[in-house]
C-alpha cells in the first residue's frame, strides 16, 4: 500500500517534471528519427531525418506542420514533404522570426503559408506541384526568400496579400508556374527582387516575360500591378536579360 506522504511525493514528482516539459525553451531541437505519421505542431525546434520522402496530410487544415512559436528552426535537411493535394504544407500564422529551410514542400493546396508574420525566412528549399507555392497573407513584412525554388505550381509560385509588403525574393528562381510566378491582392507590390531568374513569367496577367532576372538592384523594387484588363509591361521587364531557362 502506497502511503499518503508517498503519494504526495509522486504527485509533486509529476508536476515537477510537467512543469518541466511545458517551460523546454524554444531553442530545444526535436530530432526526429523517421518520418512523422501524424501532422506536427512545432513549439520547438525540429530537424527531419535526412533526404526522406515524407507523406504528411493536412488533418486540420491547419498545417501538415503547424508553427506555433516565435524563433524556431524547421530544417527538413533535404527531406520532401508530400500532401494529397489539399490543406497546407507548413501553416504560420502570426509566428515570428521563423527559419524553414532545406525543404521540399509538394502537392499541397499551398506550400508555405504564412499570415501576419514578420522577419521569417525560408531558404535552400524547393515547391513544386502545389496549387500555390509560398503565400505571403495578411499583414506579412518584412520576410525573405533566398535560395529557393517554386516552379511547376498551378496557381501561383508566390502569392501575396494586400498588406503582404517589404518583403525579398533573393537568388531564388521563380519559373514554370502554370498562371503566375507573382501574384498579388496588392495594386502597388513592394518587393525586393535580387539576382532572381524568372521563366515564362506572367504577373497578375501582364504580358511581361522575363526569363532571366540578373543583378537585380537590392534596394526597393515598387512594381505598379495595372488591372488584368489592361495588359503593360513593368519597368524591370525592359532589362536586357540572356534568356536561360533551361538551367
Amino acid at each position: 500500500m502506497i502511503s499518503y506522504r508517498n503519494n504526495l511525493k509522486l504527485r509533486n514528482a509529476l508536476l515537477l517534471i510537467t512543469v518541466f516539459v511545458l517551460m523546454l525553451p524554444t531553442g530545444t531541437a526535436v530530432f526526429l528519427s523517421k518520418c512523422p505519421q501524424e501532422r506536427l505542431i512545432a513549439t520547438h525546434n525540429i530537424e527531419f531525418p535526412k533526404d526522406s520522402k515524407c507523406s504528411l496530410a493536412d488533418t486540420e487544415l491547419s498545417g501538415a506542420i503547424q508553427i506555433a512559436a516565435d524563433n524556431i528552426i524547421l530544417d527538413c535537411r533535404g527531406s520532401s514533404l508530400t500532401g494529397p493535394g489539399w490543406g497546407y504544407g507548413i501553416y504560420n500564422s502570426g509566428f515570428n522570426n521563423v527559419l524553414i529551410r532545406n525543404c521540399e514542400i509538394l502537392n499541397y493546396d499551398t506550400g508555405i503559408y504564412s499570415e501576419d508574420v514578420r522577419g521569417m525566412r525560408v531558404e535552400d528549399s524547393l515547391v513544386k506541384d502545389n496549387e500555390k507555392g509560398i503565400e505571403f497573407a495578411g499583414k506579412s513584412i518584412m520576410n525573405s526568400v533566398s535560395r529557393t525554388i517554386a516552379t511547376e505550381n498551378k496557381f501561383a509560385g508566390f502569392k501575396f496579400g494586400r498588406l503582404a509588403v517589404d518583403n525579398v525574393i533573393n537568388w531564388g528562381m521563380i519559373r514554370y508556374n502554370s498562371n503566375y510566378d507573382l501574384y498579388s491582392m496588392n495594386k502597388l507590390l513592394t518587393l525586393n527582387l535580387v539576382n532572381t531568374e524568372l521563366c515564362n513569367n506572367t504577373l497578375l496577367g501582364t504580358e511581361c516575360k522575363v526569363s532571366k532576372l540578373v543583378e537585380a538592384s537590392p534596394e526597393k523594387v515598387i512594381i505598379p500591378l495595372p488591372p488584368i484588363t489592361e495588359p503593360k509591361v513593368i519597368p524591370w521587364c525592359n532589362a536586357e536579360v540572356e534568356p536561360n531557362c533551361d538551367i
